[in-house]
């Protein structure tokens, strides 16, 4: 009788362990990647203005982006989503590497470098990078391009040159993101 209990807690015992050792492994697990379609439902759900996909594969690594518009505000976020975390790590490194300002002591970890001219630093989750701006820093940014590119020297001219916009990705962004804890 003895036996047969210290067998079958022996049994039970295993099986809870190994129950256990699954469940750990399961919350430890890489993340799945979201997909474009889901980050653009996401913010729709929302109640963003979602704008078209766009898909660069020329790029190393290949992204998808889309812009989102809040209807309330002149406020512009742009969500790039890479097919998966890798070609999110080599693209954060990338553009680390060309970003002299993401050195910034002062910014915590979660804000990466500038990704995109006339956005602000960028915000990742997975392999979802998100980076805002506002329509008046778009306009400057395609103005002072303009500029360049038709042989304008803004240092001829007196203008001084453009800034970089400090945007940050604004809480209810990240929320619908995160959570799709927004609807406006």
């Amino acid at each position: 009788m003895y036996r047969a209990s210290a067998r079958f807690f022996g049994i039970v015992l295993g099986i809870a362990c190994l129950s256990y050792a699954s469940s750990v492994q399961a919350q430890t697990s890489a993340p799945q990647p979201m997909g474009v379609g889901d980050v653009r439902a996401i913010f729709t759900n929302a109640g963003y203005q979602v704008g078209q996909t766009y898909a660069w594969d020329w790029t190393s690594p290949p992204v998808n982006s889309f812009q989102v518009r809040d209807p309330n505000s002149d406020r512009v976020l742009m969500a790039l989503v890479y097919a998966d975390q890798a070609g999110a790590d080599t693209a954060r490194a990338q553009a680390a590497a060309q970003d002299h300002t993401s050195g910034d002591a002062a910014m915590p970890n979660s804000v990466g470098p500038r990704l995109v001219p006339g956005f602000g630093r960028s915000l990742w989750n997975g392999n979802v990078a998100l980076v805002q701006t506002t329509e008046a820093e778009l306009i400057r940014e395609y103005q002072s391009r303009t500029d360049r590119t038709s042989g304008m020297d803004g240092e001829q001219l007196g203008l001084d040159a453009p800034a970089l916009v400090n945007a940050s990705v604004d809480l209810d962004f990240q929320l619908a993101l995160i959570a799709g804890a927004v609807n406006l």
